[in-house]
This record gives structure tokens, C-alpha cells and sequence, in this order.
């Protein structure tokens, strides 16, 4: 018998249209039917047909290589059906039980539109076209072969060396429309489900976002410069630090795995840039004081060009939602990359590590209309040509939000279409597929690209209205997910990247409750305060605003601020104060944010003032209410060399450099080549003194950065889940904060001479007392280990000799943990921080402040 939709024959399963009906979009084997179920969402095409392949492009063979089957699917409302047994797949060739399938679709629209269906078409040939887009937005061309939207793997890049490297084939338009790129086109990939090869399920971590602080990477630049000994090396390194404590032995057992035989889960240097070397990496993220990894996108994107120093690297132009990026992946074989996922995912949950993915829905992979080259048209774009790899040809006006004419887009992202956020359809797609890698590939937190666009409510009027909490607002729809609670339980972590592009989609503060937001404010002042002194005008209040978790901006009762001064767009942490003047250009980019905007300075070339600031910025961050982020390779002093856009950079420069000498010759080659054009010295006032950071210097930091984390770990009162109120609540200890000048006396604004303080610029020293006896940690209810933690930061151009708050508990003392500074301490005897249980204990009642530096201190029982 020949494949056809099951409405027009019965293979013994059903053609009942309830049945039908319950086919989902996407393809999902029905085991109570054995049948393959195929849906796909499309309100405006006219007919539908899946193709079937058993190789995922022709090879060596263009010409012989067709389809199994081509399949009509069966339209009820707005999706699209088949249901095909697997018996008669089998009878084609296609056992599923142990082949992958691949399929993609080919889109007709309806009577009328710019391609309507003719039996007479052929691939290859325009029976049927009208235009490449009519008046009521249509541009569906049967030629283009599309993937599904919510197929879980894809098969390989449109762009694919040794497959397809023309990219202008997938566009419309009078030169290309014709050609058929089922050939050489990503195929939607279909294999049969097994049982998880997992011998332990790790439970997922159930504490609240507040209580989390988020190490941000790339997948592949995390590991991409790991070998066996950069390894091995770097687990030791943590030994002396944990030496009697229980993470001793784990470490010595992650050193034994990675020196193991492959064969045994050792590790492999083919693992490098991959799910499966990730997999190495959790107990170091643990070490370090982090509790969640946020990876850049992780969503099947275009990233298999030749050229490594132009390509796609950060991945913010998806092509399929549900799939995972299959050249993440060291297994590439269909079904490798999901499965080496969620094997990844575990080894994180293992180590009580949350992995937040950022995903990309205001825009996707097949971008705007392509630029107009005719010099006699004013249109700024070509209407007639665009990319169709998915959406586009299955319903081009559901799934983005066109404008009046229907024939242009509106781009609130600045990389391509907008998403149609009111639109039913393009919400399902959203929905669905959050759904699935919340439950299915188990991730704990989703960052969301641009996330204004998603509060677009506007669906037929056009243009950019922002709603967050409109009923029928997508970003009301994803919050049904299921929200992890503000104390802790199970759910999703819903963080928003609260601007876009153009009026309209500046939005920080104007979420829901349930959305923590990125905090450009916060990054922008303690920008200002430690590179501006005398620059720029920050007050006390300012910098309150930052501590407390910026409550004038998110109200409400809790904390809903990310603080970050860096992260993946623009510079690391190392080069914001080490270059006065960006080197994108140079080091092979393009764009980025400008100098102004920047708000970066060199330190006058002074390494040790580099070094200083660095720390003061992870402190800042550390002791802030609210959920705080640094950037993979910042307890490094990771640097690209000034270029603060590298999104384009798949090479050793945006790696993380783990010590292995292989990677600084890469970089070397880059130059020699002609790809990095300015020298690698940081700029400085003596020119002829280059520096770059020691192995030595970087463990250094490491060990800061761990200690300085796992300080914020320990007391969750510098966690909070609520906002601080400034009120005693037990009776204990005086209020839950009190904000402080340099003499300990209290500024909160009550009184003429602490407004005048609180708001003058001119005044160096903020400072705060947390009661610490308020607290307990939300998930394990254990109380704060201290009574008090003090905390001064001194953002002047001179030392400050501050005086410490009296205590209001008999019997206690005032312990330094930290102090940022590069001038010597001898309490600290050079250490900057000490670890747990060493903290160096006060004896007098003030204690030197360093400029543009910050102290902590602790407070406990007094020394017998």
C-alpha cells in the first residue's frame, strides 16, 4: 500500500478525526497504535505535504537522491495531520525501531495566495506561483524544503561544508525561487525513545533564584582549550584549599575519572567544546561558589561555516527550537546530541548546579527581507527575497509580525523579524517547546534574549506595544510553565533580558513578579563608580540602590534584580578596566557597544589597580540582594584583547584560557595571519611595559573568587529572598539592615544630615550592617553562621579610616574576611580574603578602607 494520509485509507489504526485531533505538533511515536504521528501548525496554507528521506542530504549523489515518500497531511482547524504505521514505514525501507527518520515538509497556500497547490509541480519547477509575496503576506514556495518546528534534532546546518555553502540558495526571489533544496536542506530528525542510560537521576535543584549565584558561558568556549592536564591541573589546584573538608576526596575521585581509560568515563580531548566535556566541569562551578551555569544559546543555530573568525558563535539566531545544537555535541550520530544533554544536565544536578539556558524567541534564524541592491528603489529592502527554512514558508504571517502591507517586517530585536508574540499559533510554538526542555531535558531556568519583543500585544494592529501582564500577553502564557517559588520548590526560573531595540523596548522593572530581570542600571553605576571617580556623579543612594536589590526599580517584596557588571555582550571582566577604547575592529568584529557606553578605563596602566578592581566588582556583585553574575573566565582575568563583540569569534581568542599553552599559540597564529591587527598589551601609560596576567596571578584570583562566593553562600543574609526593610523584626540585633557612612552613623534619610549625605556624591564611603540573626536559608532553614556581617565600600581617591558598628550583643567581635584593596594588609597577610574559620579577628573599633576598594567583615563570638 502507499503512503497517504490516514483520512483517505486505513491501515487498521484509525481514521477517526477525534484521534486525529490529538495528534501534537511535531512527531511522536504512538505506541498504543504503533504509529508515527505527524503534526504541524499553519492557519493560512492550502495544502501540506511530508517528505520522508533515509539519508539527511544527497552526498556525493544530487541527482538519484529523493524522498522514500511524499505524504499529503490532513488539515483539521488550523494543524496539520498524519499518522503513519510503522509497519508500512518498515515496508519503505525505514525500520524505526532502529533507523532515524528524516523528514521535512513542503508548504502550499491556499486558492488564491502567492503559490497555490498543482498537482502539475514538480520539484523545481514554479507550477502554481503567483509572486513571491502577496498582499496578505503569504510567501510560501513548495521548493523550499522546511524543517519542523518542533522536531528534536535537526540534521545539519543549512550552511554545511561539503553539503550546501550558498546560503542565498534558501531565498526567494527571481534568481533562487526555483531552486529545490531538498537535497542539500536540514532534515527534522525522528528516533524511537529509550530508556534513560542514566544510572542515577539526579534530583533538581529546588532553592530559589535569589539564593543562586549564575557562572555565564559558552558551551564550547567553556572546554574548548581542556585537555586531560589543564584538568587534572586544575582540580589539584583546589586540594590545599579543601584539604580535611569532603570536598577533598571529591575532587581526588574527579582527578582519578578524568585520568581513567575513555572507555571507563575518563576523559577524552576530543571532549573539548562539547555537552560531553561540560559533563567534566560541575564540581569546579560547585568549587567556585556558583550553584547555577547560564549557557549562551544551546538551540539548534548556523554555526558550520568555514571561515571560524565569521561564523555564528554565540548562536542568537535559532533555526529549531526543541532541538539541541547538534556541533555541541561529541556523539553527532541522530539522537547523540539530546541524549549527551541530558547526560550533561545530570552530572550538573549531581552537584546541586541549576542549568539556565538563554533562548532566543523575538527572532529567528531566517532574519528580514534581504538588503536592496537596486540604486532606482527606495525600499530599503528587497520584498521579494527572504530565507525559508521553517516558518516562513509554513505561515509566514502567524509566526512573524508583519507590517500594514504585509509585505515588510517589523524589527524590534535589531537582527531580523520580530516574532508575532499575540499570535495563537506563534505562542503554541513558544509554549511547547519551553515546555519540553523544562520537563523533558529537565533545564532548571530560562533566560529570555530580548524579551520585550515577547511582551508584544499587539497582533493585528502592528507596530510595539509592551504589555507584560495582559492575559493574552506570551510572556503570561510562558509564566503557566510552572514558576519556582520566591523560598524554593520545584518549577522554572523565568529571567528576562529587559530591553530590545527601538521606542518602546526599554522595559527594566516593568515584568511580572515572576520574571527576575538583567539589571543594566546596577551595571552601569558600579561601572561608574569604580572607573569614574570624579567623573561621573554617584551618591551613597546610588549605591544603596544597588546593595539593597534595587527596589525603586522591581517593587514588590522580593528581589527580582540580576546584578552583573559584565557578561557576554561586551567586555570581559579583565578588559572593562583595562582598555580606554574598544579594539573590536581590530581583533576581527564588528559592532559593539561604543566607547561612551562602555564606561571602561585602563587604570592608568597600573596592573595592580586592574587586579584591585576586578575584586571590588565580584565583591560589589557578592554582597548584593538579589541574584549576582559574573562571566566564564572572569576568576581568571579572561581577556579577547579590548573587543567587546565577539560574536562572530569561534577561536582560541573567546575560549576560555585554562593554562594550556596550545591556546596562546593559536592565538598567536591569529595575528601572524593577519586576523588580529592591534598587539596584545592592554593599554597603559608606559607603552614599552607590556603585561599579561600570570598562571600564578590567575589561580590567585580563582581562589578569591571561590572564597568571596562561598562566603555569600554560607550566610543567607546576604541572600535574601524578601527585600530588606530597615526594621528589627526580632529584637535581636537592631534592624535587618542599616546603611552606614564612614563613622558608623546611621543615613536613612530621616534626618537633614543624612539626606544631605545620602545624596551628595562628594561622600566616598558607603557602608551597611546586616543582622544577621533575621535570616536562615530558605531550603535547608539553617541559620546565618554570623550575628552581623559589615560591609564598606570606599569609592574615593584616598583611604578611609572607618569606624565599625558598636555591637548591641554581649561578648562579640569584629572578624575581617576581605578586603579588595592592592595595598597591604597585614591582617589578612596578602590573602585579600581568607577562607571560612580564619577570618582575622579586630581589635580596635575602626579599620582602613583603601580608595575605590571594599572591606567585609564578620561578626562573632569574641576571641577567649
Amino acid at each position: 500500500s502507499s503512503l497517504i494520509a490516514p483520512s483517505k485509507v486505513s491501515f487498521g489504526y484509525t481514521d477517526n478525526v477525534i484521534e486525529l485531533a490529538n495528534i501534537k505538533p511535531g512527531c511522536e511515536y504512538n505506541k498504543n497504535k504503533n504509529t508515527l504521528d505527524f503534526g504541524l501548525l499553519s492557519k493560512n496554507a492550502g495544502h501540506v505535504e511530508l517528505c520522508i528521506y533515509k539519508k539527511p542530504h544527497f552526498a556525493e549523489d544530487k541527482k538519484n537522491y529523493k524522498e522514500v515518500t511524499q505524504i499529503p497531511l490532513e488539515k483539521l482547524g488550523d494543524k496539520w495531520v498524519a499518522s503513519l504505521p510503522k509497519d508500512v514505514l518498515k515496508e519503505k525501507g525505514i525500520d524505526i525501531d532502529k533507523d532515524a527518520v528524516f523528514y521535512g515538509y513542503r508548504v502550499w497556500g491556499k486558492e488564491g495566495s502567492n503559490w497555490e497547490y498543482n498537482e502539475n509541480w514538480t520539484p523545481g519547477s514554479d507550477a502554481g506561483f503567483k509572486s513571491h509575496v502577496d498582499d496578505k503576506g503569504n510567501r510560501f514556495n513548495p521548493n523550499k524544503l522546511l524543517t519542523d518546528p518542533e522536531a528534536t534534532e535537526i540534521s545539519h546546518d543549512p550552511i554545511t561544508i561539503g553539503v550546501n555553502e550558498d546560503g542565498y540558495l534558501y531565498a526567494t526571489g527571481d534568481r533562487t525561487y526555483k531552486v529545490d533544496t531538498a537535497p542539500f536542506a536540514p532534515k527534522s530528525i525522528f528516533v524511537m525513545p529509550k530508556e534513560e542510560n542514566l544510572k542515577e537521576i539526579a534530583p533538581k535543584p529546588s532553592r530559589p533564584l535569589t539564593s543562586d549565584a549564575v557562572y555565564e558561558t559558552h558551551l564550547k568556549g567553556l572546554t574548548a582549550s581542556h585537555t586531560k592536564e589543564t584538568l587534572v591541573k586544575l582540580y589539584k589546584s583546589f586540594i590545599p584549599e579543601y584539604k580535611g573538608k569532603p570536598e577533598e576526596q571529591q575532587i581526588k575521585d574527579m582527578i582519578t575519572k578524568i585520568q581513567s581509560p575513555v572507555e571507563k568515563g575518563g576523559w577524552d580531548n576530543k571532549y573539548a567544546g562539547t555537552y560531553k566535556g561540560a559533563s567534566f566541569m560541575p564540581l569546579y562551578i560547585k568549587l567556585m561558589g556558583q550553584t547555577a551555569i547560564e549557557f549562551l544559546p544551546m538551540q539548534e543555530f548556523q554555526n558550520s561555516e568555514k571561515d571560524n573568525f565569521w561564523k555564528n558563535y554565540w548562536g542568537y539566531m535559532t533555526l529549531s527550537y526543541k532541538a539541541p545544537e547538534r556541533n555541541y555535541a561529541f556523539d553527532k550520530a541522530p539522537g547523540g546530541p539530546t541524549r549527551e544533554f541530558k547526560e550533561m544536565v545530570n552530572e550538573f544536578h549531581k552537584q546541586d548546579i541549576k542549568i539556565c539556558m538563554d533562548v532566543v524567541y523575538n527572532h529567528t534564524a531566517e532574519s528580514d527581507c534581504y538588503k536592496n541592491t537596486d540604486p532606482n528603489n527606495p525600499d530599503r529592502v528587497d520584498i521579494n527575497k527572504t530565507n525559508l527554512l521553517n516558518l516562513r514558508g509554513i505561515d509566514n504571517t502567524s509566526y512573524y509580525e508583519t507590517s500594514a502591507d504585509k509585505k515588510h517586517y517589523y524589527d524590534s530585536n535589531g537582527c531580523g523579524a520580530n516574532l508575532n508574540a499575540a499570535n495563537p499559533i506563534a505562542q503554541q510554538l513558544t509554549t511547547d517547546t519551553l515546555k519540553y526542555w523544562k520537563d523533558e531535558m529537565r533545564v532548571d531556568s530560562l533566560r529570555f534574549d530580548l524579551a520585550p519583543v515577547l511582551g508584544n500585544t499587539r497582533s493585528t494592529e502592528h507596530g510595539f506595544y509592551f504589555d507584560a501582564t495582559h492575559k493574552d500577553s506570551l510572556l503570561q502564557k510562558i509564566e503557566n510553565l510552572g514558576v519556582r517559588s520566591k523560598t524554593c520548590g520545584q518549577g522554572v526560573d523565568l529571567i528576562a533580558e529587559p530591553w530590545g531595540c527601538g521606542d518602546g523596548t526599554y522595559q527594566v522593572g516593568n515584568f511580572s513578579s515572576n520574571y527576575a530581570e538583567w539589571n543594566g542600571p546596577v551595571r552601569d553605576t558600579l561601572r561608574k563608580s569604580i572607573n569614574k571617580v570624579g567623573v561621573e556623579d554617584i551618591s551613597p543612594l546610588d549605591l544603596i540602590r544597588v546593595f539593597s536589590g534595587s527596589y525603586d526599580t522591581f517593587k514588590g517584596k522580593n528581589p527580582r534584580s540580576v546584578n552583573f557588571i559584565d557578561c557576554h555582550d561586551g567586555y570581559t571582566m579583565h578588559d572593562l578596566f583595562a582598555y580606554d577604547k574598544r579594539r573590536t575592529t581590530e581583533q576581527g568584529s564588528e559592532g559593539g557597544t561604543d566607547d561612551a557606553c562602555n564606561i571602561s578605563w585602563s587604570q592608568g596602566g597600573d596592573v595592580n589597580l586592574r587586579k584591585q578592581a576586578v575584586r571590588t566588582a565580584q565583591t560589589m556583585l557578592a554582597v548584593s540582594a538579589g541574584t549576582p553574575m559574573i562571566q566564564g573566565g572572569d576568576e581568571r582575568y579572561r581577556t579577547t584583547l579590548g573587543n567587546n563583540n565577539t560574536w562572530n569569534i569561534d577561536s582560541a581568542l573567546n575560549y576560555i584560557d585554562w593554562g594550556n599553552p596550545v591556546q596562546q599559540a593559536e592565538v598567536n597564529k591569529l595575528r601572524e595571519a593577519g586576523k588580529l591587527k592591534f598587539s596584545d598589551r592592554c593599554e597603559k601609560r608606559d607603552e614599552d611595559k607590556t603585561h599579561q596576567m600570570t598562571e600564578h596571578e590567575k589561580e590567585e584570583l580563582t581562589l578569591f573568587t571561590s572564597r568571596l562566593f562561598n562566603f555569600r553562600k554560607e550566610h543567607p543574609s546576604l541572600r535574601p529572598y524578601k527585600y530588606f526593610g530597615g526594621k528589627d523584626h526580632n529584637n535581636i540585633n537592631g534592624k535587618d539592615i542599616t546603611w552606614l557612612d564612614g563613622d558608623a552613623k546611621e543615613i536613612d534619610g530621616s534626618q537633614k544630615d543624612g539626606r544631605s549625605y545620602l545624596n551628595n556624591p562628594q561622600n566616598a564611603i558607603t557602608a551597611f550592617k546586616i543582622d544577621s540573626t533575621e535570616f536562615r536559608d530558605s531550603v535547608t532553614s539553617k541559620n546565618d553562621p554570623a550575628t552581623s556581617i559589615y560591609v564598606a565600600y570606599n569609592k574615593g581617591s584616598g583611604a578611609f579610616n572607618v569606624k565599625l558598628p558598636e555591637h548591641q550583643l554581649p561578648n562579640k567581635q569584629w572578624y575581617l574576611v576581605a578586603d579588595t584593596s592592592c595595598g597591604p594588609n597585614e591582617l589578612l597577610k596578602h590573602d585579600n580574603i581568607k577562607k571560612s574559620g580564619e577570618e582575622v579577628p579586630v581589635t580596635g573599633d575602626r579599620i582602613i578602607c583603601n580608595s575605590r576598594s571594599a572591606v567585609i567583615l564578620i561578626e562573632k563570638d569574641k576571641v577567649s
